[in-house]
């Protein structure tokens, strides 16, 4: 077999294997298999023996930051459809309507409170509401289908129950809530850029007459964020007081990042099942669901691509040939994640194949540690702008079809916000850089 695959230069290995990752994600293959299958390629490629190929897999199908993170995000997948199956997030959305009356905010709101809960094709859940205050204003399927489909996405950058972030946290060991703090203004810019390009110019006339003030239906909307603020506040008094114990017993060093969340989220879930009363049925049905397995399947396989590309020498050869090549590492840093993802359209999928190698490229280079984080948030900006504009990101696919909009207008009105929403976090990364050189 390696003579049929030859030895061709480590480049050439590189785009080989992300083009056959990209291959399978476009030929409907889930993600997990088609991480498995650019880590053996790439393993056979770079000449491992089988059986390092099996060691390199096994070592971190079994490692604690593999299961910690599969943990994490199948609690949150089992939290997002308990609060969908048990119509939680429906009335949650019900019970805000009505608390605030300027149309342009709801529209930024409605689309941004499904955006709190990761969920795949989750701008769906919000398109009735758009649909119903767009149809109001007579606004054309196209500028509905964007304002649904760029608000749901804004949280995408800084909110700590998205398997992004959680996946950049855990493969480049920064905290999560100093990723989450950095990463915020990220969340600002593209709300701020959404609001100028897609909504304040539109032909809306915001009624003149205010809502009453109505204590139960505030109380009712902070009823129904419960489960969302039970998750949010328990992993942050919890991260603040292992800190502390861990000051106080060293003997807890031990204690893993994570497991104030995974504690919050089991908090969460069983609240959401208690308060709506969740039959055995009910809670089997959230459970037993393949999409949970699925998604185990694809952090494991990320994990495996990942180690495979150390393990293979792959990214230490990609980084020294790199930096070879004097190739300005803000360039690197926009591009491969830039094109990751505006052709698979999800953004694990680019945080797990070109984060890696950017990682290895800033150690080669001996880049200052301070600024690791601006130059991650910089590719994590950049990929992220390709994930919104790829004609294969599931929430473009679903909301373009419920509001029976044209693609290609879609498009026209799409590039110019994504390629500011890029300058906005480009101007973001230098002042970072500015301040934690």
């Amino acid at each position: 077999m390696l003579d049929v695959l030859g030895n061709p230069p480590i480049l050439l290995k590189i785009i080989g294997v992300f083009a056959l990752v990209i291959f399978c994600i476009r030929k409907k293959q889930p993600i997990g298999t088609a991480m498995l299958a650019g880590a053996l390629l790439l393993g056979v490629w770079c000449r491992m023996s089988p059986r390092d190929i099996f060691i390199s897999m096994a070592t971190t199908m079994f490692d604690p930051t593999t299961l910690l993170l599969s943990v994490v995000v199948v609690l949150i997948l089992i939290l997002s459809r308990s609060l969908d199956t048990l119509e939680q997030m429906k009335r949650l959305l019900a019970s805000f309507q009505g608390l605030v009356n300027n149309v342009r905010f709801n529209l930024i709101v409605f689309p941004a409170l499904i955006g709190l809960l990761p969920m795949p094709g989750g701008a769906i859940f919000s398109a009735p509401m758009v649909d119903e205050l767009g149809n109001d204003h007579a606004l054309d399927p196209e500028t509905k289908s964007l304002l649904n489909y760029w608000f749901r996405h804004v949280w995408e950058f800084a909110w700590p129950l998205y398997p992004s972030v959680l996946l950049i946290s855990s493969m480049t060991s920064i905290s999560l809530w100093t990723l989450v703090g950095y990463a915020f203004p990220l969340t600002l810019i593209s709300t701020i850029v959404g609001y100028l390009f897609l909504l304040k110019n539109l032909p809306i006339t915001t009624s003149s007459q205010k809502s009453p003030t109505n204590s139960t239906q505030l109380l009712a909307f902070f009823k129904e964020m419960t489960p969302v603020i039970i998750v949010i506040a328990g992993a942050i008094t919890g991260n603040i007081g292992i800190a502390w114990l861990q000051g106080t017993l060293p003997a807890l060093a031990a204690i893993p990042n994570g497991i104030p969340l995974i504690l919050s989220l089991l908090i969460s879930i069983l609240y959401t099942w208690w308060v709506n009363k969740a039959s055995f049925t009910t809670i089997r049905t959230i459970i037993l669901n393949k999409s949970l397995l699925m998604l185990v399947y694809m952090i494991v396989a990320i994990f495996i691509f990942k180690e495979m590309l150390v393990d293979s020498h792959a990214v230490t050869d990609l980084s020294n040939f790199l930096a070879a090549q004097q190739i300005p590492l803000v360039v690197l840093t926009i591009l491969i994640p830039f094109i990751v993802g505006i052709i698979s359209g999800i953004a694990v999928a680019f945080i797990g194949t070109s984060f890696p190698v950017l990682l290895s490229v800033f150690e080669t280079i001996h880049l200052n540690p301070n600024l690791i984080l601006p130059y991650l948030i910089l590719g994590f900006c950049a990929g992220f702008a390709g994930v919104l504009f790829s004609p294969l990101h599931v929430c473009l696919i679903f909301t373009r079809e419920y509001f029976d909009a044209d693609f290609r207008h879609m498009y026209h009105r799409l590039w110019q916000p994504t390629v500011i929403l890029m300058l906005g976090g480009f101007s973001y990364f230098w002042l970072l850089v500015f301040f934690l050189r």
